[in-house]
């Protein structure tokens, strides 16, 4: 398991949270919470957490995979529905993932354990994950070198009548063969007025001189994600376009440096925002200003403005204030920071600054 020998603690954790909930045990089926939990990195399973005993259930395409991963929990292989492998226990009151489970599963979990209590409960893992342990943050930080490399090189494959989508293939090809397990998520390549799109994706649109490129990409390492936007500008850049990336990146650095644990996710998302407003362009800002980063490229925390989450310690949060003018261009910086009690530690190396083709 690679997370340093750390499931003992974190079975202990979750327990707490069950008596929380004066339950018996809960069934987790959420994936990436099971392979926070034990390690286990496969499709199909189910982690029952009791107090005393901890069973992962899978499927025999599985076994040797399993086998392997799996670190502090007994290992069942069902021969035909998970669920049904749970009828050998007797439950009381069993809570179940009821922001994860379908109504299917919950149909079956009902079936198998009639006379159980079945106690729904939302983001049961959320806050514990939220908190990265050394391991994670190195494993981040790795995945972040990989991509960093990539787009601080990507500015010489750029060209005059190259399509999005041939850019984004090619800085995927680049993080893969880097060493990446797998891309975090769709890479967003968008030239021009397309970059007004905050998630744009990659066409068959072509670069013209005089344009803006905006790149948002991540990759994989042992399970963890990175997440950065830089821009570049093929030909010479207008003064609308580096007034509105100053304001951008002056956002994000007053964001970085005041950001910390204890925290309220909205204020940290007022500290950007308010500077772009002052600037004049507070309706152009229309998302929020981060997430956490983890096992998944979007989790706790969300950093918006409506949000009174305390921002854990020793959490990866990313920094991604925006503006985006209909019609014309888009402007995006995005880093990644570790929360910690009186501040952050920025993760990434590359610099922020635009990048003239």
């Amino acid at each position: 398991m690679r997370n340093g020998g750390t499931s003992g603690s974190r079975f202990d954790r979750i327990c707490s949270r069950i008596a929380q909930e004066d339950a018996d045990g809960i069934l987790i089926s959420n994936l990436p919470d099971i392979r926070w939990a034990c390690g286990f990195t496969g499709s199909n399973a189910l982690l029952l957490v009791l107090d005393g005993s901890r069973t992962l259930i899978t499927d025999g395409r599985y076994t040797l995979q399993a086998a392997a991963e799996v670190d502090g929990a007994d290992l069942v292989i069902a021969e035909s529905e998970l669920f049904k492998e749970l009828d050998r226990y007797s439950l009381g009151r069993l809570c179940f993932q009821s922001d994860s489970m379908t109504v299917e599963m919950h149909s079956h979990l009902r079936n198998v354990l009639p006379h159980s209590e079945l106690v729904p409960v939302a983001q049961f893992l959320t806050d514990l994950r939220a908190a990265k342990d050394p391991f994670e943050v190195d494993d981040i930080r790795t995945a972040l070198r990989i991509t960093e490399t990539v787009l601080e090189d990507i500015h010489a494959f750029i060209h005059l009548g190259m399509t999005e989508g041939v850019l984004a293939a090619e800085i995927d090809h680049r993080q893969r063969k880097s060493g990446a397990e797998r891309i975090a998520f769709e890479t967003i390549v968008a030239f021009g007025d397309h970059s007004a799109l905050p998630h744009a994706r990659p066409t068959d649109r072509k670069l013209a001189n005089n344009e803006n490129i905006l790149v948002d990409t991540g990759c994989v390492i042992n399970g963890y994600a990175s997440d950065i936007t830089r821009n570049y500008f093929l030909g010479a850049p207008p003064d609308e376009y580096l007034s509105v990336f100053g304001v951008v990146d002056a956002a994000r650095k007053s964001a970085v440096d005041q950001a910390q644990a204890g925290l309220l996710a909205k204020d940290l998302d007022s500290i950007a925002r308010s500077r772009i407003e002052k600037a004049g362009f507070g309706e152009y800002f229309t998302h929020s200003l981060g997430h956490g980063v983890g096992l998944e490229v979007h989790e706790h925390p969300r950093i918006v403005q409506s949000s009174d989450t305390v921002l854990p310690n020793q959490a990866v949060v990313s920094v991604e204030p925006g503006i985006y003018l209909p019609g014309k261009f888009g402007v995006r910086i995005e880093d990644l920071v570790l929360l910690e009690e009186d501040s952050a530690t920025p993760l990434n190396r590359l610099s922020t600054e635009l990048i003239v083709v």
